[in-house]
């Protein structure tokens, strides 16, 4: 009676801990234990005891199983998408410095990012820089100011570094661009490679998974067009605090707010800004100035700058208007706010002062 007792409260306590409905395994273990239980004189069942109880552990630590899968399933964190900043970029360059072959004499970057690393390492080796020509695929000597004098002859080893390389299609095209240097060897090389496709060129600096974001071109590239943007921090300079308390002050600084990112290839779909309606015409004029095009402008909808301080006012508004939008990003120089929308909205944030993206 005691093991059937047992065998009956563990058959409970399993569909308690798995939160699943009872399945017919278990009622028919069930309503067996319970008619042993009842008639415990029925020698047929008495037999089936051991039986009863090996099929309620074996289903017992099956569903354990089942429900310690389902958690390590719920808990796994998303696949971040790396932010990779201009920083990174010039220190991940220096790195392959000692990767290089002998006889590097002349740096070739290929047009536009590449030439963030070409510069970099001409600078560094005190090396010859060339570009690229797009139409021809001729070099073309971009200069070393009263520092280096290039001759033809001095040409003899040259590197080609892109910052990316995914599938290697770019490299392929300057290599075939290239062939009508049929006496200079060349070198190909990328700061970063996404895995699988390093073969791609001759030398890396380090591994980036697809899919990933660029500082130095997110700003212009294809995800910016699906993107909401804030502006204070993103855009421009975030005013200082004194400045803001200051009408005077805060006008002429949002006249004048240094520019810190240029979306110009493509329309900002959405401004979303914690600055007060009463400002839009300085920050419209600010936009335009600097050439960045937008299609909608979401001012903050507080009368004060003290009514924008109370706790959690500025994520709740920014987060109401990118729910409300058909947009799944948004880009906020915040951390702490990034964090908090992302919470409200379940949508990707991208902070690039923290250089960190919620998924």
């Amino acid at each position: 009676m005691k093991i059937v007792n047992q065998l009956l409260y563990e058959a409970r306590i399993s569909r308690v801990i798995t939160e699943e409905p009872v399945g017919d395994a278990e009622r028919r273990l069930m309503a067996e234990a319970i008619l042993w239980r009842d008639d415990d004189s029925t020698d047929a069942l008495r037999r089936r005891v051991p039986d009863l109880i090996r099929a309620a552990v074996h289903h017992l630590k099956l569903k354990s199983r089942m429900l310690d899968r389902k958690k390590a399933i719920a808990e796994k964190p998303k696949l971040s998408r790396p932010w990779t900043s201009t920083a990174d970029l010039l220190g991940d360059t220096y790195a392959m410095i000692g990767k290089l072959p002998v006889g590097i004499d002349f740096i070739v970057g290929v047009p536009r990012s590449g030439m963030l690393p070409a510069s970099a390492l001409a600078t560094a080796l005190h090396l010859p820089l060339f570009s690229i020509d797009d139409d021809d695929g001729d070099l073309i000597d971009v200069g070393g100011g009263d520092r280096i004098e290039t001759k033809d002859d001095d040409l003899k080893h040259g590197l080609v570094i892109d910052d990316t390389v995914c599938r290697g299609r770019a490299m392929k095209k300057v290599n075939e661009s290239l062939k009508r240097y049929a006496k200079t060897k060349f070198t190909t090389a990328a700061v970063y490679a996404s895995p699988g496709h390093e073969g791609a060129v001759d030398i890396f600096s380090k591994l980036l998974p697809d899919p990933h974001y660029l500082e130095w071109n997110f700003f212009n590239s294809c995800f910016a067009a699906q993107c909401a943007f804030d502006i204070d921090g993103i855009l421009c300079e975030d005013a200082p605090l004194d400045v803001v308390n200051d009408e005077a002050a805060y006008l002429e600084f949002l006249s004048n707010a240094p520019l810190l990112h240029a979306v110009r290839k493509n329309e900002i779909p959405l401004l979303i800004t914690a600055r007060l309606e009463k400002h839009r015409a300085v920050t419209e004029a600010w936009l335009e100035f600097h050439n960045i095009r937008f299609r909608q402008l979401a001012m903050g909808p507080w009368e004060t700058h003290e009514e924008r301080q109370k706790p959690g006012e500025v994520a709740q508004y920014k987060a109401a208007v990118l729910r409300g939008s058909n947009l799944q990003k948004l880009v906020e120089s915040d951390v702490h706010l990034s964090a908090a929308i992302h919470r409200m909205t379940k949508k990707e944030i991208t902070c690039p002062p923290a250089r960190r993206v919620f998924l």
